[in-house]
């Protein structure tokens, strides 16, 4: 599994042009517009210094985080949008910003958040229309990998916005898991799940084991209780399809030991 790890200000709209006065002012020979002595003289705030891209301002804050792409090359695309970096997914991300579909512990956890995955013409495109486009028109599409692991990405983030995948369940990560169980709690926490930092002393339905064959030791423990050990493969793939597929992934089971 790939491991890899890789959002400045809100943009406000300002008005381009002031409303017409009702009648043309005189100028000056200094070309400035003279007063009538009765009048108080118009005043407004400056606009835009030439040059400066102005966009319409997103609803909320947004913050990227990116994975296979190097944030630093997008500074300008991304200060034009108001958008801002986050560093890791503990950071309250809008956005994914990447090239094509990835198992990495970012994308994964906006899978499990049903958060917009766009490649970088979403940035490069919103600056040049100076306001922020439709997400849905630059989402990452990856038909060879989606193929491969049979899911659609789309479809993916539709059911993880209306229903967690990992709502109400906790998660024990035996040590030699791989992402490392700290990186796989960030998976899980976007998921709606928990990790637990553990093993379980019972059995509770709503726990779900996973397991690596380095960590074999373990499984009898975790049968006797009544678990099923499973890969991690359950939630790696699981996350990216938003489904549990637990026949598919097992490892032990009380069935199995007993057989």
């Amino acid at each position: 599994e790939e491991a890899e790890e890789e959002e400045g200000e809100q943009g406000t709209e300002e008005a381009e042009e002031q409303a017409a006065a009702p009648h043309k002012k005189r100028r000056t020979s200094q070309g400035a517009p003279s007063s009538s002595p009765h009048k108080k003289a118009d005043t407004h705030t400056p606009g835009p210094s030439k040059g400066t891209v102005v966009v319409a301002a997103a609803e909320a804050p947004l913050k990227l985080l990116f994975t296979g792409v190097v944030p630093d090359g997008w500074a300008k695309e991304m200060k034009s949008i108001g958008a801002t970096v986050c560093e890791n997914v503990k950071e309250p991300f809008t956005h994914v910003v990447t090239d094509k579909v990835k198992r990495t512990v970012k994308f994964l956890s906006a899978v499990g958040k049903g958060s917009h995955i766009v490649t970088t013409r979403w940035l490069d495109e919103s600056y040049k229309a100076k306001q922020v486009l439709d997400e849905k028109k630059f989402a990452v599409k990856d038909p060879a990998v989606e193929k491969q692991f049979g899911f659609s990405l789309a479809r993916s983030l539709q059911k993880a916005n209306e229903q967690p995948l990992l709502a109400g369940k906790r998660v024990y990560i035996t040590p030699n898991v791989v992402p490392k169980p700290q990186d796989f709690a960030e998976i899980i926490e976007c998921s709606g799940g928990k990790l637990r930092a553990s093993p379980p002393s019972s059995f509770d339905e709503n726990t779900l084991v996973m397991s690596v064959a380095e960590d074999k030791k373990a499984w009898p423990s975790l049968v006797s209780l009544g678990y099923t050990v499973y890969s991690n493969e359950l939630l790696l793939t699981g996350v990216l399809k938003q489904e549990l597929e637990l026949e598919k992934n097992i490892l032990a089971s009380p069935s199995s030991s007993s057989s």
